[in-house]
């Protein structure tokens, strides 16, 4: 009903978010969002949100309508100079009932540079599987070539020195001296 609600009277939700106010600001919270005092964070709270903060907020009230009072997700937040951070939201009604939505408390754990240094490790780790199978495949076809190059010479030994048999084995060990070369 609530999402409803706020889909067609996309203002609705417009209001809710404006209606929130920092009751306390830390200056873990200043150095966040790169405000200089509390009023400055307080005064510009509309330019923290993205699309997916405004999303997350319309969660927390769609919970909080179905009586639902906590509300966790990973969302993106800007700071007041316009940076980009991800952010661990925790949401918790600290009002007596659930009918009462005048009192959150709303945490936010910046988990930028954990996300980032996360998606660096898989990407590390990405490439390390993709150079350890690569590795094998070079050792595989390395395999695979010796009898290549050692089989022709064997055989021209083994046949006599004139024909178009002596002719194709040389080409064959020279194709496969040239393949050998590439790997």
């Amino acid at each position: 009903v609530m999402t409803d609600m706020f889909e067609a009277h996309p203002d609705l939700l417009a209001r809710c978010l404006k209606g929130i106010r920092f009751g306390s600001v830390n200056a873990t919270a200043l150095r966040v969002f790169h405000a200089s005092t509390a009023e400055e964070l307080r005064n510009n709270i509309p330019d923290l949100f993205t699309e997916a903060t405004t999303n997350a907020f319309r969660e927390f009230f769609v919970r909080l309508w179905h009586g639902v009072t906590t509300y966790e997700a990973e969302t993106t937040f800007r700071t007041l100079d316009g940076e980009s951070r991800i952010g661990k939201v925790h949401c918790v009604l600290t009002t007596a009932t659930s009918d009462d939505w005048s009192h959150a408390l709303v945490v936010l754990a910046d988990v930028t540079e954990s996300r980032h240094a996360t998606e660096e490790l898989a990407r590390a780790k990405r490439l390390d599987t993709a150079g350890r199978l690569a590795g094998q495949i070079a050792h595989d076809f390395n395999n695979l070539l010796g009898p290549l190059v050692a089989y022709p010479e064997i055989l021209q030994a083994k046949i006599p020195d004139e024909g178009r048999a002596h002719e194709m084995l040389r080409d064959m060990q020279d194709a496969a001296l040239q393949i050998a070369e590439i790997n």
